[in-house]
């Protein structure tokens, strides 16, 4: 017999609805930490792990993560994903896999979490809902490099403000082959960040009077004071990620 130390509990008191639903958080990086791990024997007679990881910051402090390792499973791929992942566990935390679980208990790492769609058991007919699972678990300075590459990619694409620019780009960037182009009230040619375009025609002629002038002018007449070369756009930002914030 397990005590649990329950006797005082008013139970007419409680609300079993009052935990309400499961809600995964967000796809993303997370900083969280091991705060409960157990074992479990499946059904099928192997033997697994139920790990609980705790977000340690940002807005979704405190929400819990879990995941069921595999350690042994009639299905080789599925134990060997299960004791991979329990492999790298150990090294994300600082130390090699040995059998006290209890040491990686709140060391600080860092997953990448994915959400996964609602599902129906095919074995019992149970329905679940969305849930998270675990993707990647890094240690803090492995996960440096995942998300500054997780930046590049994000600062590689063009936000809605710059496809809006290069669509008014294409637009405006009327060929002008040997005509005079003043610029007018004509927005020109926006690839010149900070400096003033009276140009942009190819092989016409350039108000000599404009500051900063762009070499787009070739074969024309060119006497522009300053010169701005390599002018093509500011990159957009990176965005914040959920283990930035």
């Amino acid at each position: 017999m397990m005590d649990l130390g329950l006797g005082d509990i008013n139970w007419d008191d409680v609300d079993e609805n009052a935990a309400g639903e499961y809600t995964p958080v967000p796809a993303g990086l997370y900083t969280v930490a091991l705060t409960a791990i157990e074992p479990k024997q499946t059904q099928s007679g192997g033997r697994s792990l139920k790990a609980t990881f705790t977000v340690q910051s940002g807005d979704f402090a405190n929400k819990t993560i879990f995941e069921n390792i595999n350690i042994v499973n009639s299905n080789p791929q599925a134990q060997q994903i299960g004791r991979g992942f329990l492999k790298k566990m150990f090294l994300a935390c600082g130390m090699p896999p040995q059998n006290d679980g209890s040491v990686m208990l709140h060391v600080p790492v860092v997953v990448k979490v994915a959400v996964d769609p609602p599902r129906k058991d095919a074995r019992t007919g149970k329905q679940y809902g969305a849930s998270n699972s675990i993707k990647k678990i890094m240690s803090l300075s492995e996960a440096q490099d995942e998300f500054q590459r997780e930046r590049n990619i994000q600062s590689s694409m063009p936000n809605n403000g710059q496809q809006q620019q290069q669509q008014q780009q294409q637009q405006q960037q009327q060929q002008n082959n040997g005509g005079y182009n003043n610029g007018g009230g004509n927005a020109g040619q926006q690839q010149n960040n900070g400096g003033y375009n009276n140009g942009g025609g190819n092989g016409g002629y350039t108000d000599p009077n404009a500051g900063q002038q762009q070499q787009q002018n070739n074969g024309g007449y060119n006497n522009g004071g300053q010169q701005q070369n390599n002018n093509n756009g500011g990159g957009g930002g990176a965005g914040t990620m959920p283990w930035d914030q």
